[in-house]
């Protein structure tokens, strides 16, 4: 898991990770965490994040190809191969200032973190510590106090999402897996 980055989580947004390195000319694949690639277009800096924590100055986005679900970029002072290579696995912040807006129904997974899950019969699971994609969908991090339980976010799982809980009818055995 990545070390949170020193600037503050109100004021940038991880948004997604390089991938593999793209080409000669110092691009690279962005698997973006919210499937839109054509948002990256309204960016005009990105930060990149180290696992550790350490984050590169702001770069300047040169250019933004969507390709399926991420998107090929590339960046100011990135310009060959090599350097592009150098931040695979690295993760993709921008200012919360540069985000669109959501509609009322919508939100930022970030927001969903430290939220109390709890399945519609009353039990408690904990609250969302992250969230992460397994390539097939998103999942909550939920710390129960004796470990993480993993819960698919779909909405064939999802009963209610308010301020202070979320609200999950979890099929027969999701629960015991976990443990």
């Amino acid at each position: 898991m990545r070390k949170r980055p020193p600037f503050s989580a109100e004021n940038y947004l991880e948004i997604g990770k390089v991938g593999k390195a793209h080409g000669t000319g110092g691009e690279f694949l962005i698997h973006t965490f919210a499937g839109r690639p054509e948002s990256f277009e309204n960016y005009s800096e990105l930060i990149l994040v180290r696992d550790d924590g350490e984050p590169s100055i702001p770069l300047k986005v040169l250019s933004v190809r969507p390709r399926k679900k991420n998107c090929v970029v590339r960046l100011d002072r990135i310009d060959s191969r090599r350097q592009a290579e150098q931040y695979v696995g690295f993760g993709v912040f921008v200012a919360r200032e540069e985000l669109a807006p959501v509609a009322e129904d919508e939100f930022y997974y970030d927001e969903l973190v430290g939220i109390n899950v709890v399945t519609e019969d009353g039990i408690e699971l904990g609250p969302v510590k992250s969230i992460f994609s397994n390539g097939a969908q998103d999942i909550l991090v939920i710390d129960n106090g004796e470990g993480e339980l993993y819960i698919p976010f779909v909405d064939q799982l999802i009963v209610s999402r308010q301020d202070d809980r979320i609200v999950i009818a979890p099929p027969e055995g999701l629960l015991e897996i976990n443990r």
